[in-house]
Formats: structure tokens, sequence, C-alpha cells
């Protein structure tokens, strides 16, 4: 290749001295034409970018769309039946925690902070409840297993507890406002 391009710039006189062929510029002009036309691999690289984008498109709905499925299998009511003395436990459990939680509710008009403690509580409860849910659902599969018994008096018991703490806290709050005014 060297020696080619050494021949050409030594004898450069001798090739740029004569006029080009009749017609050479049309038929450069038009293989350079048929040269830019699209071939085969740059209409592959079309369908391949429109198939990632939809591809991409596909994942992202499925992405936003299948957690509200959970969501939606989390309404369901699955119905147990409990011993006696576990229905007394859990009865116990939800009566303090519907006091507490209606406490809280009437201290949220206090005040911004018991608004923030509401809405605190409202979130934690949505917590607590979507694991009720998947322990009742275990229950109803394996009824009188003692660990999922066990399970469900401890959800129960720390959403007692958290509703009992933030109702303190609620109460605490609103009556540092009443001290300010």
């Amino acid at each position: 290749m060297q020696d080619i391009k050494k021949i050409i710039d030594e004898n450069r006189a001798s090739w740029d001295n004569r006029d080009l062929p009749e017609g050479h510029e049309e038929r450069f002009l038009n293989r350079l034409e048929t040269m830019n036309r699209p071939g085969i691999r740059q209409k592959l690289n079309v369908v391949f970018r429109v198939a990632a984008a939809v591809f991409l498109l596909v994942s992202v709905v499925w992405l936003t769309v299948e957690p509200f499925k959970s969501i939606k299998a989390s309404n369901t009511v699955h119905t147990i039946s409990l011993s006696p003395e576990m229905q007394q436990v859990v009865s116990y459990y939800n009566i303090q925690s519907s006091s507490d939680s209606a406490a809280i509710q009437k201290l949220s008009t206090a005040n911004r902070m018991t608004e923030y403690i509401d809405a605190t509580a409202q979130r934690q409860l949505e917590k607590l409840e979507s694991q009720l849910f998947f322990i009742e659902k275990e229950y109803a599969k394996n009824p009188g297993n003692k660990s999922v018994q066990a399970a469900l008096v401890n959800v129960q018991r720390k959403k007692a507890e958290i509703l009992n703490s933030l109702k303190e806290k609620a109460q605490l709050a609103a009556t540092t406002v009443q001290m300010e005014k």
C-alpha cells in the first residue's frame, strides 16, 4: 500500500494533467447515491430500535401496574375461624386500637403536629394491615398453626402499641398547643 502511494505521489504530474473521462462525474455521483441508500443492516437497526422501545414501554407499564395488583388482592376478605381464646385476644387488641385511632383522629384537628401524627399512624397501620392480610391468608391455609397464631397476635399487639404511642404523642402535642395559647 505504501508503494502505491509513493508511486502516485512521485508521479502526480502525470496523473493530474489529463481531464476526466466523459460521464465520470455522473457515474461517481450515481455510485455515491447507491452507497448512501439504506441497506438491510440499517433497516434491521431501525427494527431493533423500535422493538427495544416497545419492550421498554411494556416493561414500564408492567412495573407500574403489578404493585397495584397486590393491593387489589389485599382488599379481598379472608374469613378465618379462630379459637375462642384467640378471638378474645384479637378483639381486645382491635378494641384498643380502635379507641386509640379514634382519639388520634379527634386530636388531629388541634394543630399541624397532630395532623402529621395522624398521617404517620395511617401509614403504619396500612403496613400492618398488609402484614395481617398475609398472616390471615397463611392461617386460612394452616388453621391451628401455633407460629401463625403467634404472628397474628404479635401484629395485633404491635398495632395497638403503635397507636397507643401515637395517641400519647398527639395528646402531648395538643396540650402543648393549648399551653401556648
